[in-house]
């Protein structure tokens, strides 16, 4: 029997979730840009010669070092924030995913699975490593990427004696970047704990008798990569590993392990109940 529809269906639901995560860490990211703009602002208004802020200005009584403090705490602030509903949402999608593919596979035999595969290690399906990294420890890197950048634009505003109108230009342009890196990591993870949940989930519902195979399926548009547009519709044996045209292998899309594969892949395995 196959399950195209039903895994597609999830699969959606999974894709709505993460929209609404990365809208809420965008709104993050603005909240923080407003608070840099206003406190920028109000350093222009109170040490700025002809509509400049100098960097020799700002370096007295300790004003820039003063500054550099105040951004790392409101980066620190945002970054343990977003992690934190980032943590959150990857483990609704473990959750979710678990249930839902039982619930599908008991459909499908007529067989009771729930109560009876083994139950899901949620916190370990959300923080297992992709690329030797887990996903908190490429946040923690981001955000000191995003500190350092924004205290160097603001030195390099200073120096060049911008506006105010430049300057919060500047910290625009490195606040859009992080909540892009952020969002990044939010897509990649979210299809990598949907991925990992649904094989753990399987593999156990395998473990008791269901004979299954699984078929790769592509997004079916142009932003597919071309060597998993080459896999859409390739069928195995459930316990075997795909074989890409690279000789890359894995369970499942998003679990390759390898990053030109993984990261924002939409690809998705369904099952054929023999």
């Amino acid at each position: 029997m196959k399950l195209d529809k039903e895994f597609i269906r999830l699969q959606k639901q999974i894709e709505k979730m993460s929209k609404h995560r990365e809208t809420t860490v965008a709104r993050n990211h603005k909240k923080v840009l407003d608070t840099l703009r206003r406190r920028l602002a109000k350093l222009y208004e109170m040490y700025e010669i002809d509509g400049q802020l100098t960097f020799d200005e700002m370096a007295k009584y300790n004003r820039l070092q003063k500054l550099d403090k105040e951004v790392e705490q409101m980066i620190n602030e945002l970054y343990k924030d977003n992690t934190k509903l980032i943590r959150g949402h990857l483990t609704g999608i473990a959750e979710e995913t678990n249930l839902y593919t039982i619930e599908v596979i008991e459909g499908a035999t007529q067989r009771k699975l729930k109560g009876v595969v083994k139950e899901l290690d949620v916190s370990k399906t959300v923080n297992t490593e992709m690329a030797g990294l887990k996903w908190p420890e490429r946040m923690g890197k981001h955000r000191n990427d995003v500190i350092w950048d924004i205290q160097k634009e603001i030195k390099r505003g200073l120096t060049q004696g911008d506006t105010y109108g430049t300057m919060a230009k500047r910290l625009k342009k490195e606040l859009e970047v992080s909540t892009s890196k952020a969002n990044t990591i939010i897509r990649t993870e979210s299809h990598r704990v949907y991925s990992q949940a649904k094989v753990d989930t399987l593999d156990s519902i395998s473990k008791h008798g269901v004979k299954m195979t699984k078929t790769w399926l592509s997004s079916r548009d142009e932003r597919v990569r071309s060597q998993h547009s080459k896999m859409d519709g390739v069928t195995i044996p459930y316990e075997e590993d795909f074989i890409l045209p690279d000789g890359s292998r894995g369970k499942a899309p998003g679990l390759i392990g390898e990053p030109q594969h993984d990261i924002n892949c939409r690809c998705i395995i369904t099952v054929n109940v023999e």
